[in-house]
């Protein structure tokens, strides 16, 4: 789907131009699994697969947003934001609104086509795509305020508020301010980060282990909370461990 197509079929569904569009890519994680939400260190890359949307404003407070890849149209109130049980895709947009609204913000209604290449299920980060995108159109329509780092943390709080899933911020972070051939070196706890450069010579291949994958459906959320059980039960003995972060390899086998 190129971006042409995704304006033409705004054209065709909606009878008018669109305004602005936007992009938010997947990402593969090369160090520190289960590490984010653990105040650790996460080194990922944004992938050039993505999230596109179309999208312009409306006169009146509704949001209608469209999916190309399910073919499926999702309208609501943007004073009366409820859960979608069918077009569950659209909890994600709901969600972004839903926290600019917390900031105060004021968000305009909208009509916006989706579209994407990143494998769902796929553990590339689809959703967090789709929630940068979202937040980006937002800020373009709505003409708000907002620097990247922010931005990322609006996304994962609306994944977290809305949709239901304790992520970390890695995934949003770095669908927010990853560049091309550059990898994302991020400390989770204080919010550093700094882009490395992937030599000219590295190739990440990515497979694809045909295992579908979603973090709503998944134990995830489950082993989240296992950590942070553990973190309560070495804090008892440890004190001052806020997160696994703070615990040694030694500390640890010596308190199993």
């Amino acid at each position: 789907m190129t971006l042409d197509k995704l304006a033409e079929s705004f054209s065709r569904i909606f009878e008018r131009a669109p305004e602005i569009e936007t992009r938010a890519p997947g990402r593969v994680n090369l160090i520190g699994e289960h590490t984010d939400y653990n105040d650790g260190f996460v080194l990922p890359t944004d992938i050039d697969r993505a999230i596109w949307i179309v999208a312009a404003a409306r006169d009146d407070r509704l949001v209608k947003a469209h999916s190309l890849d399910f073919g499926q149209t999702t309208t609501f109130d943007i004073e009366q934001i409820v859960r979608e049980d069918h077009a569950l895709w659209g909890n994600y947009i709901r969600g972004v609104i839903q926290e600019y609204r917390k900031r105060g913000d004021e968000v305009r209604g909208m009509d916006l086509i989706l579209s994407g290449n990143v494998p769902i299920g796929s553990g590339l980060s689809s959703s967090a795509a789709l929630e940068v995108a979202t937040a980006e159109t937002c800020r373009a329509i709505s003409g708000i305020d907002i620097d990247p780092v922010s931005m990322a943390l609006l996304c994962q709080s609306a994944e977290r508020n809305f949709v239901g899933v304790q992520c970390g911020i890695m995934d949003q972070f770095v669908s927010t301010l990853g560049r091309e051939n550059m990898a994302l070196f991020l400390d989770c706890r204080h919010l550093s980060y700094q882009l490395v450069p992937l030599e000219m010579q590295a190739r990440i291949v990515i497979c694809d282990s045909r295992k579908q994958r979603s973090l709503q459906t998944s134990e995830y959320n489950k082993r989240r909370a296992e950590c942070e059980g553990a973190v309560r039960s070495l804090n008892d003995v440890l004190g001052d461990v806020r997160a696994l972060r703070d615990v040694s390899p030694r500390q640890l086998e010596e308190h199993e």
